[in-house]
């Protein structure tokens, strides 16, 4: 009775495991200058468990993106930019798809850990952009050079537990910006917003000594 116990509190309590991440990866954004500008992106990320599938993040995002006018129907104008980007969000992850695996410590006791794991993630974000010209554009050719939006992130995101304290992150997100300025320049012939993917990967750290429950020994089982 006492290893059945103990057991059913290791499943209850490590539902509400937290977490920290850390990964790179590549935006994609399509504004009004070029086809689809490209860079690099460093995040970071704080998780916390409310549920078996259900749990809140908290990620920032650093990076840069840049285009040019170059092979476009717009290359004889000659814009170009690079913008420098920074974007806090708070998300809710649901988990669709989950395959749990056990095993055993070196000292004999029992550990339980999500060895595959697939979500559905989204929540809002504020995007802060800082765009520098190039090409034949100046700076009085933008109309926007810097500034904040609003972006609503939706996405999805598959994860495979190396350990009970450590698991790899492939995320792609697509970003709906409240904004036509994150390359720092919006065409009167525009009719759209900007638009940004978010393809990133990550390492993921699950804090296992602060879960002691999360290992239990049982020797009937």
């Amino acid at each position: 009775m006492l290893c059945v116990n103990s057991l059913f509190a290791q499943y209850i309590r490590e539902d509400h495991d937290p977490s920290i991440g850390a990964g790179y990866g590549l935006p994609l954004l399509f504004g009004d200058i070029g086809n689809m500008g490209t860079g690099y992106n460093f995040s970071a990320n704080i998780s916390y468990s409310i549920s078996p599938y259900l749990a809140a993040r908290f990620l920032l995002i650093y990076g840069t993106a840049s285009d040019s006018d170059k092979g476009t129907l717009n290359a004889a104008r000659n814009y170009s930019y690079s913008s420098r980007i920074i974007q806090p969000a708070i998300q809710l992850l649901y988990t669709f798809y989950k395959k749990d695996s056990r095993g055993y410590s070196g000292n004999g006791l029992l550990m339980k850990w999500t060895r595959w794991r697939a979500d559905i993630l989204g929540g809002p974000g504020i995007l802060f952009y800082n765009a520098t010209p190039g090409g034949s554009m100046t700076g009085d050719d933008m109309t926007a050079p810097k500034g904040s939006a609003t972006v609503i992130t939706l996405g999805t995101s598959i994860q495979y537990g190396l350990s009970s304290a450590f698991s790899l992150r492939a995320e792609l997100i697509p970003e709906f910006i409240f904004s036509d300025s994150i390359d720092g320049y919006a065409s009167l012939y525009s009719r759209s917003n900007d638009f940004m993917y978010i393809l990133s990967f990550s390492i993921i750290y699950h804090f296992p000594e602060k879960h002691k429950n999360r290992s239990s020994y049982c020797p009937y089982q």
